[in-house]
């Protein structure tokens, strides 16, 4: 027999006993009371429950008392034990058979089992209980007692879990006041932090953009078609490199605060500065570095070289890339060097390209011409002229890089008394009209229209120019014709402050690099009252700058206008419109035969020659009547000063005006002025074991100095006194320059930007 058999039988023979039954539900109640008043049952009214809570039980108890009417009004309905009428009882039963109340046997009726879904109505109910009746078990008080219980401690677990919940608020809030008191300007400290971030961005993003617009990172396109924008016209830039060589050179050399991902590198870049297309060919390539590229992509095809790039293949056979004696191949560590390459066959039979001159004959005369030959050869053969190319690259390319790096720097550090002009003839533009008719275009009836245009930099900006004239002689007489309107407007607008002209141009014999401008340069510009002149001319083939994007847009206005509808049918013309237009960014100016006419009448019958002038990548003249050149052109701010490289010395016959200042007669007088402003008391930059220190003069005598000397501290511009005084007896060999005394900075002293730059340059 199971239990539920035992419990069954138990209650039917509890309820045959009613007295009994009725006994032990007050004993049942009465130990439940017990329980109660000792507190072992707890039964927490409604109010003491959260809201949330409170609406789910008063919900669960509304559903429950809708089951428990349910249950009373089916077990009512099966109860009904109300007789017929004597109308019906007839209706039953047989009219010969009388009514027997014996006969009448009411079977026990089964009170329907509790579920808390009724699936059945009532109805349907009591049919069911009446076809088989049965035995309806109640719930155990015991398990309602128990699922109370638990619900109790639910619900007692959830009041102690909002309490803590409220209390870790509570804590939060008090914090959060305390940290208000604390930091009454905690908004504009937000807003400060947010505007901090944004200057950030707009630093990164603007060296971003002066890293891609260097020249040694993109080239710019001069053509009057090459322009990019809807709104805005710009002028192409074509990258050099790929984006990631790119991204990688700007993440060494950039400040660790501007360093970025290469996808943020890319949202930086400028719209303008794309990588070459299709159509876009370099007719003014280097033909040194296009005759490397072609051996490097010969030897790359067939798996030699280690690498394409051409800074990585110098990088391995010099010491340092900055060392000029390196790049020489003069070194002594590093003069035999040469690039790891793939083991081969030197019998391998090969084939490559390259640029040559040759001889060509038109009648009576000889030209020279370049052509893109095709050589067949050895792999040998080939290596050997890889390795003999590479070596005369390094120089060129050492050249090229420290030019655009100096000139850049020379830009950015400008003083209020210099000015440098990027200058550059463009070509000549023909005149056109809207409607040609056909006897136009043969014979000298399209008249053509000289441009020069030039980019000055001063202390306060930059501004663009371009000067035109019918004439269309490019030499040096008509270089400073077109120079001069330039440089006296420049000066005037400065409030004659500007004393300093550097020229950056390209070096083209019959233009900028003759001994005619040599002349030229050393008479002229002391009537303008300038005192210091240098004329810079870049690398073999790599002349190309911001001036020629001036040109390419002034040709651009003058086509749109001829498509508009109208004519330009002499240089005047063109002019007119330009100066019309009143472009902010461009000033126009006319030069006519007689301006250059000027220059003409001031050059002598005979100039003197100037050795060594096509190796001259610097001129710098100093005093009327004098110049000095050198090897390398190293923008120094004040070029005497700088002993990067001895520059030769020459005198050109030219007169001198009144009006212009005096110069130092011999050099014996030079040598009294240098001995003067050494004295007791002043700062110099001194050289000692090849390394530049900064110290005080503190005794003299007739061939040492004495020089109390400072401590660098690591490679900044800070300066300390020592512990101990490091007084060491210098020649005046060993004396660099007298400086000004250092500048008080936090604890140390830091020069000024010049004498910093001066210092790096020792």
């Amino acid at each position: 027999m199971t239990s539920k058999e035992r419990t069954r039988k138990y209650r039917e023979r509890l309820n045959k006993d009613p007295q009994r039954r009725e006994n032990i539900l007050k004993e049942r109640c009465r130990k439940y009371q017990e329980k109660k008043a000792c507190g072992k049952i707890v039964q927490l009214s409604v109010k003491s429950v959260l809201p949330a809570t409170r609406k789910k039980l008063q919900d669960k108890w509304r559903e429950s008392k809708k089951r428990c009417r349910a249950r009373e009004k089916a077990t009512k309905a099966v109860l009904d034990l109300t007789p017929q009428s004597p109308q019906d009882q007839d209706q039953d039963q047989d009219h010969d058979q009388p009514f027997n109340h014996e006969e009448v046997n009411v079977a026990p009726v089964a009170v329907p089992v509790l579920c808390s879904t009724p699936t059945q109505s009532p109805k349907e109910m009591s049919t069911k209980d009446q076809s088989t009746p049965k035995r309806v078990r109640k719930r155990s008080v015991n398990k309602q007692l128990r699922r109370l219980r638990m619900q109790n401690e639910k619900l007692i677990k959830q009041l102690e879990a909002e309490k803590r919940r409220a209390d870790r608020f509570r804590r939060k809030t008090q914090r959060f006041e305390q940290r208000r008191k604390v930091d009454k300007n905690a908004h504009t400290n937000t807003q400060a932090k947010q505007s901090k971030r944004r200057n950030t961005a707009q630093e990164r993003k603007k060296q971003v953009e002066s890293f891609l617009l260097r020249d040694e990172s993109s080239r710019l396109l001069p053509g009057k078609k090459d322009t990019v924008g809807r709104k805005e016209k710009m002028q192409r830039r074509v990258l050099v490199k790929s984006l990631v060589d790119l991204h990688k050179e700007y993440s060494q050399t950039a400040e660790l605060k501007h360093r970025m991902s290469y996808r943020q590198f890319l949202r930086y870049k400028p719209f303008y500065v794309t990588e070459a297309k299709a159509n876009d060919r370099n007719t003014c390539g280097c033909y040194q570095h296009e005759n490397m590229r072609l051996l490097i992509d010969a030897l790359s095809q067939r798996g030699i070289l280690p690498s394409k790039s051409l800074s990585y293949l110098l990088s391995s056979i010099t010491c340092n890339m900055d060392n000029m004696k390196c790049m020489e191949r003069t070194c002594t560590e590093c003069c035999y060097d040469e690039v790891q390459i793939a083991i081969f066959n030197l019998d391998d039979r090969a084939r490559w390209e390259h640029w040559v001159k040759e001889d060509v004959v038109v009648g009576d005369k000889t030209y020279k011409n370049w052509v893109k030959k095709t050589e067949n050869g050895t792999i040998g053969k080939l290596v050997e002229e890889f390795n003999k190319e590479l070596d005369g690259i390094a120089i060129h390319q050492f050249n090229w890089l420290h030019q655009a790096q100096k000139f850049r720097h020379l830009k950015e550090n400008l003083k209020d008394n210099e000015m440098v002009l990027h200058v550059d003839f463009s070509e000549n533009y023909a005149c056109k009209l809207n409607t040609e008719i056909q006897s136009f275009h043969f014979g000298g009836n399209r008249q053509q229209a000289s441009i020069h245009t030039a980019v000055a930099y001063t202390f306060t900006g930059s501004q663009s120019y371009a000067t035109i004239s019918d004439s269309v002689s490019h030499n040096e007489r008509a270089v400073w014709a077109h120079l001069k309107p330039v440089v006296q407007e420049m000066i005037a607008n400065s409030g004659h402050k500007i004393d300093t002209l550097h020229v950056l141009s390209d070096g083209p014999v019959t233009q900028y690099r003759n001994k005619a401008n040599c002349y030229l340069l050393s008479s002229v510009p002391y009537t303008w009252r300038l005192k210091r002149i240098t004329w810079n001319y870049s690398e073999r083939a790599h002349g190309k700058g911001a001036p020629d994007g001036v040109g390419g847009s002034v040709k651009r206005m003058a086509d749109n206008h001829v498509h508009g509808g109208q004519d330009i049918q002499s240089p005047k013309d063109l002019y007119e419109f330009l100066a019309r237009k009143e472009v902010p960014n461009i000033k126009f100016k006319w030069i006519d035969e007689a301006d250059i006419q000027v220059f003409n009448e001031m050059l002598p019958p005979s100039v003197p020659k100037v050795p060594g002038i096509l190796n001259t990548h610097q001129i710098l003249s100093f005093s009327a009547g004098e110049i000095f050149y050198r090897a390398l052109s190293c923008f120094c701010r004040y070029p005497e000063m700088c002993n990067c490289f001895s520059p030769s010395k020459m005198r050109l016959a030219c007169e001198v005006q009144e009006t212009q200042p005096e110069s130092p007669s011999s050099g014996e007088e030079e040598e009294e002025k240098s001995d003067d402003k050494y004295t007791v008391g002043k700062f110099v930059i001194v050289r000692y074991d090849k390394k530049p220190f900064v110290g005080q003069i503190t005794q003299l005598n007739a061939e040492h100095i004495e020089v109390n000397c400072m401590v660098q501290i690591g490679r900044k511009n800070t300066f300390k006194w020592p512990a101990r005084r490091d007084c060491i007896m210098y020649s005046k060999d060993q004396l660099v320059s007298v400086i000004s005394e250092p500048e008080p900075h936090q604890r140390a002293a830091q020069l000024t930007k010049y004498e910093w730059l001066l210092f790096n340059e020792v």
